[in-house]
């Protein structure tokens, strides 16, 4: 009778004969198919998603303002990402108009809009005294309201200013009086004043002019209550890029 120790050899011997060896070959080659195609996948992705990228900065999203539009300056109000929009002084307002016209466009809600023409009213311009003997209503928030849409009053920096903190310029582009081509820019972010002079810089260089002239205003944000401006005549090469680079 065989032991229990000659028993457990040989069942060892009968698995070991049954169990294949690894196949190093065959386990690379299984692993390169399940993920090779998944590497290469998401590696043509990559390469398209690039492609893409490169593209989209080599293609203009928008056309530029019209700064070098001929005959008289152009108004209008410029965004770095929203698309600008141009108006006629005669018959459709101010840029102040525009925004109390349709304060929605520029990302300005009605209660925000009130407030702003109350500090508008509120800035000791106006006589109630002098309104009430003439039997005129008191400058309120509305009354503002109402004295822009008449086109009464041709601006308002607390309005403006609203414009201003969401990323839009008042500006003009064309010919100044001086005979100069370029635009003027008012605003409170420096950064965006910078992308619009760039942007002119690129019109002046597709229309071969090299002399142009651009007026800066940089105003204050409505939390300072301050609107007395910082102004700069930018109207040679050398200013243009020390402003850029301040």
């Amino acid at each position: 009778m065989k032991t229990f120790s000659q028993l457990f050899l040989e069942l060892l011997e009968a698995t070991a004969t049954k169990r294949k060896p690894f196949d190093s070959v065959a386990f690379d080659a299984k692993q390169k198919a399940k993920y090779g195609s998944a590497m290469a996948k998401a590696a043509a992705d990559a390469l398209a998603a690039s492609q893409k990228k490169k593209a989209a900065a080599a293609t203009p999203s928008r056309e530029p303002f019209p700064w070098m539009q001929s005959g008289k300056m152009v108004p209008g109000w410029w965004h770095p990402t929203k698309k600008w929009f141009t108006f006629a002084l005669d018959g459709t307002g101010y840029h102040v108009t525009q925004i109390v016209k349709n304060p929605q466009k520029f990302g300005i809600s009605e209660s925000e809009l009130l407030k702003a023409a109350q500090k508008e009213a509120d800035r000791g311009m106006w006589s109630n005294s002098s309104r009430e003997e003439q039997g005129l209503p008191p400058v309120d928030a509305k009354e503002i309201l109402r004295l822009i849409r008449m086109e009464d009053i041709d601006n308002s920096f607390p309005i403006s200013i609203l414009a201003y903190e969401r990323g839009w310029l008042r500006v003009y582009g064309g010919k100044f009086h001086t005979g100069d081509w370029g635009g003027t820019l008012e605003g409170t972010d420096k950064k965006i004043i910078k992308a619009a002079i760039r942007e002119i810089e690129q019109v002046a260089a597709t229309k071969n002019i090299d002399d142009i002239r651009i007026d800066v205003t940089e105003r204050e944000t409505s939390s300072k209550d301050n609107y007395f401006p910082k102004m700069a005549v930018l109207n040679s090469k050398l200013k243009r890029d020390a402003y850029l680079s301040s």
